[in-house]
């Protein structure tokens, strides 16, 4: 408790894979550069559909041959969102600021 500099809030079966850094924290760290008084940041829902996969096999290692499940790394091609529906969305968060109100 009183650590922590974002805390994210996301479903367990779900990924944040930042693609234009790194590493999440380095993303972070742009993020908050760009957006300093920020206390909440949105992240937009994709769904990568499991029939579609990145047919070269770059995403193909040996040493994750025996690993069980999907490669979602081979899984690049993104479902464009219906925004006319419900289109959820994660949050990362910064917790330790005193005026920090979450969207409703």
């Amino acid at each position: 408790m009183y650590q922590s500099r974002y805390v994210l809030l996301n479903d367990i079966d779900e990924i944040i894979a930042p693609y234009q850094h790194q590493t999440l924290p380095q993303m972070m760290d742009v993020l908050q550069r760009q957006n300093p008084k920020a206390e909440v940041f949105l992240i937009e829902n994709h769904i990568f559909p499991k029939s579609q996969f990145e047919p070269s096999g770059r995403f193909e290692r040996p040493r994750w041959r025996d690993v069980p499940g999907i490669n979602i790394m081979a899984h690049i091609y993104r479902e464009e969102p219906d925004y006319h529906i419900y289109h959820p969305s994660k949050m990362i968060v910064r917790p330790r600021l005193e005026s920090a109100t979450l969207p409703r």
